[in-house]
């Protein structure tokens, strides 16, 4: 959720609340039958306790909104400036900003807390969310993700490695992929039948068994590589960024990265 969704959340919750215990009070003080006396005290006791919820639930929110939410962006921006990234904290994309699966899916497309290296190697890292409408258009699903992307040196085939054990990475094959679809435990794997042999020459080995132990999907579009993880990468703790920078030098290192996007 969103932290502007998380403040109107609390803010709904908060007013009706306090609207429901204005109702109860004035059944229960200026009604005179005793039918609607009792229930107005029902009905502000209802208030009181939705009340005191949505301050249990809210207090932390808004703690996580107005003092947490800060500290993670200097810890990020800190890091970035320290290591020669440029961070951008939001971005909307109207139209896809990168040739990936993920990046063409859905509305309300945004990437957030965006690490981009400065020269060359090209490496980029961030969140991504999407909504996807369902019911007809009259309501909407939310996701989030988070990616890996480096160019790739030489020629490589397009190709789609998902991982079959979360459900989200689903989605991903619902756009653009005609192909049949090949079993690689634990992947299923989706490229012309004449490049698996380079396909397979490129992501076997240790490489799948380190991107299904952290949970990735792959896929190869367009001279760049993404690595895809169907949650939200906490990228104010340190762990989490050494994780992904071993995993970008490492990728670059097999890739034969030399590319860099403006």
């Amino acid at each position: 959720m969103r932290p502007q969704d998380s403040l109107l959340l609390v803010a709904a919750l908060l007013i009706g609340s306090v609207v429901v215990i204005a109702v109860g009070a004035w059944s229960f003080f200026l009604d005179p039958t005793r039918t609607f006396h009792y229930l107005g005290l029902g009905v502000a006791i209802v208030g009181i306790l939705l009340f005191a919820f949505g301050l249990g639930w809210g207090i932390p929110k808004l703690l996580d909104v107005c003092v947490r939410q800060p500290k993670r962006v200097l810890a990020e921006s800190s890091f970035a400036e320290a290591n020669s990234f440029d961070f951008t904290l939001s971005r909307s994309d109207t139209r896809a900003a990168h040739s990936g699966i993920l990046f063409r899916l859905g509305q309300e497309r945004v990437a957030f807390e965006v690490m981009r290296l400065r020269g060359a190697p090209f490496v980029e890292w961030g969140n991504y969310r999407f909504s996807t409408p369902t019911n007809r258009g009259k309501n909407s699903t939310p996701w989030a993700w988070g990616y890996l992307m480096i160019p790739v040196a030489k020629k490589i085939p397009n190709a789609l490695l998902r991982l079959k054990s979360v459900k989200q990475m689903n989605s991903l094959s619902a756009v653009e992929l005609p192909i049949a679809a090949t079993s690689v435990e634990p992947f299923e794997l989706r490229c012309s039948p004449e490049d698996r042999p380079a396909i397979d020459s490129l992501l076997g080995g240790h490489l799948l068994e380190s991107l299904a132990r952290q949970h990735f999907t792959a896929e190869i579009a367009d001279g760049y590589l993404y690595l895809y993880r169907a949650e939200l990468f906490a990228l104010s703790k340190p762990e989490t960024v050494a994780s992904l920078a071993r995993l970008a030098t490492a990728l670059t290192e097999r890739f034969g990265t030399s590319q860099c996007r403006a």
